[in-house]
């Protein structure tokens, strides 16, 4: 639980509607766990960490918001670990004190609001803004549902292909 459930009501228009416009970093992600939530999120126009890998697939791999950070902006993000401990100290989202919560999220989304100029123009110049926008940002949501409707596994076939692989 990252958001209690009277927050996320309150934000639910907003998330939804596709008149206000968004930038995320990892929009699967984050549209599979509000989706769990039970919000659609809609009117993303930009994805950080799509984008960067866009602009340079092998370049800061996983493309993760810290790197980015440092790469574009020159700053270090805090971890995670430093907000809400690690091992047996690791805490719950919902158990940080909201003040806390909402200087971590300012963090996070002013860094993301920062890089976005930076690797949007990257992208506009490799010539990828009509991938991310045509293309991945809306497979997003497919993988995105797909990884929460899970895969039916045939379990015959499975151990049919394990004895082959094993005679080999």
């Amino acid at each position: 639980d990252t958001l209690s459930d009277a927050g996320l009501e309150l934000l639910q228009p907003m998330l939804e509607s596709t008149d206000v416009a968004k930038i995320a970093h990892d929009y699967k992600a984050l549209w599979r766990e509000l989706r769990r939530r039970g919000v659609d999120l809609h009117g993303v126009v930009g994805d950080t960490r799509l984008e960067s890998f866009l602009v340079d697939p092998n370049k800061l791999i996983p493309h993760r918001l810290g790197q980015l950070s440092k790469q574009y902006l020159q700053r270090a993000l805090r971890p995670n670990k430093t907000f809400i401990g690690s091992g047996k100290s690791l805490k719950l989202f919902s158990a940080i004190e909201v003040a806390d919560a909402a200087d971590h999220a300012a963090e996070r989304a002013t860094t993301v609001a920062g890089l976005w100029p930076a690797v949007r123009s990257e992208l506009e110049d490799a010539g990828q803004l009509e991938q991310l926008l045509e293309r991945d940002i809306p497979l997003s949501r497919i993988l995105g549902q797909m990884e929460l409707d899970g895969v039916e596994m045939d379990t015959n076939n499975l151990a049919t292909m394990g004895e082959e692989f094993r005679s080999r």
